[in-house]
């Protein structure tokens, strides 16, 4: 099942019961309003780390009374970051949103190899995209976390995509667009080569849950008028809903520029570790911060205590 916007898959992935989250930096307007309401529609109980005047403060400015949270007081950032981590691996946590901070330092935490958190093989970002020219929600991977994926990383980030998408609803097989310049196979050029090799692992059942089209270009897998200008036949010919770039600066660029100038609205989370992690822009408004609170809850294992 596909979903026409962000707030739909939202209210079909709705939990059952709030999620423990630990905010990094949660001193911040946006952070504490996506909060706040989060919380309200019983979807989350936060706990929050970072500047305790300034989280104080703006609960009150907000009408809410502190003493109705658990706040821990943190000197900087990758304190923060550590406090946070450290939350989910001892149980006290079952997911981690970041707050006033680069997403780097807290994957930093998150990653340190005595102090971090378990991981699969890899971890990697989803970015959740609602674009008014497009019928349904788009699912972009990887455009914040593996600069160049190896080709075995492709196979991973793949698997980690179809899980996460049906955690939150997505029945059938997913149809995931691996991105190229073209849409004829190239072997000289290594992304197109390695595409039509996840395209046959799919077709020999090695990738299950999945329709994997590849090499496709971005106009052919989202643009109907660009299907039938160039005669494109393909299953999912301007219908897929996940589409794997080459590279984390093709995904990057993609983002930036479908936010400037096509009215994207997007919602990421990091998925891998041990549990997954609630990424939004510093910029992003309070509701697209709650709605990245909410997806990250509804794919998370319970762990955290109430």
């Amino acid at each position: 099942m596909a979903y026409k916007d962000i707030a739909a898959l939202v209210e079909s992935s709705r939990v059952k019961e709030p999620k423990v989250v630990a905010v990094a930096e949660a001193h911040a307007d946006h952070v504490l309003e996506g909060v706040v309401r989060s919380m309200k529609d019983g979807i989350i109980i936060p706990r929050l780390i970072g500047n305790q005047e300034k989280i104080v403060s703006i609960l009150a400015e907000m009408g809410e009374n502190p003493d109705d949270y658990q706040i821990l007081d943190s000197p900087d950032l990758m304190t923060s970051a550590f406090e946070a981590v450290q939350m989910v691996k001892k149980g006290e946590a079952d997911f981690l949103m970041k707050g006033k901070l680069n997403t780097a330092d807290l994957l930093r935490a998150v990653l340190n190899r005595e102090t971090g958190l378990p991981r699969g093989k890899i971890l990697t970002h989803l970015s959740i995209v609602q674009i008014p020219a497009y019928k349904k929600i788009l699912v972009l991977n990887d455009c914040a976390i593996i600069p160049h994926p190896t080709f075995e990383q492709r196979v991973e980030q793949i698997k980690v995509i179809t899980s996460t998408m049906h955690k939150l609803g997505y029945g059938g097989d997913l149809k995931i667009g691996i991105v190229c310049a073209a849409e004829t196979p190239n072997m000289k050029i290594q992304e197109s080569a390695e595409a039509v090799m996840l395209k046959e692992m799919n077709q020999a059942g090695e990738l299950p849950g999945s329709i994997i089209e590849g090499p496709i270009s971005v106009d052919l897998a989202l643009s109907e008028d660009a299907v039938k200008e160039k005669g494109y036949k393909s299953p999912l010919a301007s219908d897929v809903d996940v589409l794997l770039f080459p590279s984390l600066v093709s995904g990057s660029v993609f983002v930036k520029a479908i936010t400037l100038f096509a009215d994207a609205l997007v919602v990421g989370v990091t998925v891998g570790a041990q549990c997954p992690i609630s990424i939004s822009s510093r910029a992003a408004s309070s509701e697209f911060k709650y709605y990245s609170l909410a997806l990250a809850a509804a794919i998370s294992d319970k762990r955290g205590g109430q």
